[in-house]
């Protein structure tokens, strides 16, 4: 005589346990406390994201747009540092032109407040004092 397990299709899986992505309170921890994205919770879970993203819905969890999860992945510190400096796709090296030069030292580089020459206060600029 076979025997065979009872178990609800919604909410366990064949195995009789019941997955992580849910249980509403560990999806909401993950995605809005811990700002982990659809992926990576989906690896935590080995489903799909966009499995990930039917049971945000089915919470009423509001998902995220592109540009709030793109915020949420820039401020990372291992994406930081992967993406600065020669490990950026971008990267020119010595054949910046000087229009990029001059972008870089204005989002790196802040203004000074006060002339270090005469003491003026007021909107002064950026200088080269080497020459080089």
């Amino acid at each position: 005589m076979k025997m065979s397990m009872n178990y609800c299709r919604k909410i366990c899986n064949k195995k009789g346990k019941i997955d992580l992505y849910m249980d509403k309170d560990w999806l909401y921890e993950q995605y809005v406390t811990l700002e982990k994205s659809l992926v990576e919770i989906g690896e935590i879970c080995d489903v799909y994201d966009s499995i990930i993203c039917n049971w945000l819905r089915r919470f009423n969890i509001k998902i995220r747009t592109n540009s709030e999860a793109q915020k949420i992945a820039m401020n990372r510190p291992e994406l930081i540092e992967l993406n600065s400096g020669d490990t950026n796709p971008h990267w020119k090296g010595n054949d910046i032109s000087y229009s990029g030069i001059h972008a870089w030292i204005g989002k790196n580089k802040p203004r000074p407040l006060v002339c270090e020459i005469c003491g003026k206060e007021g909107k002064l600029e950026l200088s080269n004092k080497t020459g080089k």
